[in-house]
This record gives structure tokens, C-alpha cells and sequence, in this order.
């Protein structure tokens, strides 16, 4: 709830989603937080949803997830195919953004060349690290591989770094992850998009704090 009271319209999930079992009653209440679409059926809540925005634009949001290397789901791409056939561009939703949750990068630019022309933007999501492909594809969408997360870098993708490494030196005083708590970097992506066909004009990346800003 914090999010939304800080002012987050919606929030996408993943693999983790079911990893707090209070979530599996809180998301059939809150339309706001969606899970992958393409989960194994039944499952609580919805993978996608139609959002209004400020300026009273139809935002559509759909939430999917890969098949390699993640948890059992449906498969991705007749699920991608599936949303294609029934949610339109300008028709049903004057932009329409995906969150590709996955682990392997050629899985998540296959989605982005089926979706180009047909959404406003495919953003990755998952190995916590910001990809520097972040482009306008030839039919108009913008594209990222992996939007990174948000949070301290210096550590194990979010984690205490000292700890993972006793973790994957097998070191006995090893305990269960637990999140660096240094300076956070904001990582994300701007699009400007075109309200005439919904298709990108402009992908600007966030990377805001922290160790990755200092780089520069």
C-alpha cells in the first residue's frame, strides 16, 4: 500500500509474487497490482488491466513471464499471441504497455519484436541489472531489456553482499538473504509517446542515486 499512497498507478509483479501469502487475498481486492498474466490457472487476481490516467488517457498494462529458467506458466508467447488478437492500440487503450518478466535476454526481445507496432512500449524486468538497449524498435516501440531495479548496487542484485558471498562460498555462517541497506539507485525508463497512434517518440533512462549515478 505504500506505493500507491506515494502515487504508483499500478504495480507488475513476477516470480516472487506469492512469496508473502497475505498477497493471494490482497490482490483479488486491489486491481491495482497485477501478477503474470500467463500463471497456470486458477490464479488470484489479473495479468492486465486497463488504467485511467491523469490527463483521462486509457492506459492498458499487462504483466507476462518467461518460460526458461522460471517458475511453471503458461506459455508466453500464445499468451502474447492471445492479447494481440483481443486488445487494440488506439482502439480499446490509447497506450498499452508490457512488463516482460524473464530471465534470459532472447526470450524478452522475441516478445518485443512480436509486440512492435502494436504496443507503446516492452519493458523487461527481472535480473535486477539496467540493460543499455533501450531503443525505439522499427514499428515504434520502445524497448528494454531489463529496466534494473531499484535499490543499493553495491551488492548481489539487492542483497547484502558479505552474506551472499558466504552463501556461495557454502560458509556455514551464511543466513537467509537479507537487502543492502546503502544508498538506493532509481533505475527506469521515460517514454514519450505519440497520442495520435500510441506508438513511442522518445526513451529516455532513469538512473537516478547511488553507485550507478556515480559512475558518471
Amino acid at each position: 500500500m505504500i506505493f500507491f499512497k506515494a502515487g504508483t498507478d499500478v504495480i507488475t509483479s513476477g516470480n516472487h509474487i506469492w512469496d508473502e501469502k497475505e498477497t493471494m487475498e490482497f490482490i483479488t481486492k486491489e486491481k491495482r497490482l497485477l501478477r503474470p498474466q500467463n500463471l497456470i490457472q486458477p490464479s488470484p487476481g489479473e495479468g492486465f488491466g486497463i488504467f485511467q490516467s491523469k490527463n483521462n488517457k486509457k492506459v492498458a498494462v499487462i504483466n507476462l513471464m518467461g518460460n526458461v529458467f522460471m517458475k511453471k506458466c503458461d506459455d508466453v508467447f500464445q499468451a502474447a499471441k492471445k492479447f494481440i488478437e483481443e486488445v487494440k492500440l488506439k482502439k480499446d487503450a490509447d497506450f498499452i504497455v508490457v512488463d516482460m518478466h524473464g530471465e534470459i535476454t532472447s526470450e524478452k526481445m522475441a516478445i518485443g519484436h512480436l509486440f512492435d507496432g502494436k504496443v507503446t512500449a516492452v519493458v523487461g524486468t527481472h535480473t535486477h541489472v539496467p540493460t543499455s538497449d533501450y531503443k525505439i524498435m522499427d514499428k515504434g516501440t520502445a524497448y528494454q531489456t531489463d529496466l534494473g531495479m531499484c535499490g543499493d548496487y553495491n551488492s548481489v542484485i539487492g542483497m547484502n553482499k558479505d552474506n551472499s558471498l558466504k552463501k556461495f562460498l557454502k560458509d556455514n555462517s551464511a543466513r537467509r538473504h537479507f537487502p543492502a541497506t546503502g544508498e538506493a539507485t532509481i533505475s527506469g525508463l521515460i517514454v514519450t509517446a505519440d497520442d495520435t497512434t500510441g506508438l513511442a517518440q522518445k526513451v529516455q533512462p532513469i538512473i537516478m542515486g547511488g553507485s550507478l549515478q556515480r559512475r558518471s
